[in-house]
């Protein structure tokens, strides 16, 4: 979650005690106009910078979106992000396709950063519970419960029925608070400029 606000802007402690209506109505203003037409966007798109992800994906309320809009009682505004882990099969090339049972599996394709593509030679697809959902594992050596060599446990979830891991690509929120500190300069120059603008025109 992206928290908005103008803490650290402006003089904003000494003007809200100068002309407390009128910067209460352009912080509100300010702020919900940067989360809707900057901060979202801007962030969206630089997500989908670094990990292939579409962008009707990204736009799904599901998925990220406004938390709460400022008021003039409450000067902040949030972006939010679902936390939950990104199933890697998500990033096949054919995401709904389960090979045949009993076809030799020569490992899986997928693309997770937009420009690079990787074959996992070890990892396989299979229908994953009642739901039959396709899912990327790998097996380890032994069936052992340890991360296999290159993934981390917030990488992927051991299933021990199948002696196995679930493997995940990075969870959207984890993205986008990456992506937040990257482009947090641009936002906070784009709410610093929208305050001042409304505030010099509700004093006209």
């Amino acid at each position: 979650m992206i928290d908005i606000d103008l803490r650290d802007l402006v003089a904003f402690d000494e003007m809200l005690a100068l002309f407390p209506d009128r910067v209460q109505q352009a912080a509100s203003m300010a702020i919900n106009q940067t989360t809707k037409r900057e901060a979202l966007g801007r962030v969206r798109k630089d997500m989908r910078k670094q990990i292939n992800w579409k962008e009707s994906y990204l736009s799904n309320p599901d998925k990220t979106g406004i938390g709460r809009l400022a008021s003039r009682k409450h000067l902040e505004a949030t972006i939010y992000a679902r936390d939950r882990p990104t199933m890697l099969n998500r990033f096949r090339p054919n995401p709904n396709l389960i090979p045949a049972k009993g076809k030799q599996q020569k490992g899986v394709t997928v693309r997770v950063k937009p420009n690079n593509t990787k074959v996992l030679r070890k990892a396989f697809v299979v229908a994953l519970g009642k739901s039959k959902n396709p899912a990327v594992m790998v097996r380890t050596k032994g069936g052992a419960s340890e991360p296999p060599s290159g993934i981390t446990h917030g990488g992927g979830r051991y299933i021990s029925s199948m002696r196995a891991w679930l493997l995940y690509a990075p969870s959207i929120d984890q993205v986008m608070q990456d992506t937040a500190e990257r482009n947090a300069d641009k936002i906070a120059q784009y709410l610093q400029n929208e305050f001042l603008r409304q505030f010099e025109r509700l004093g006209k």
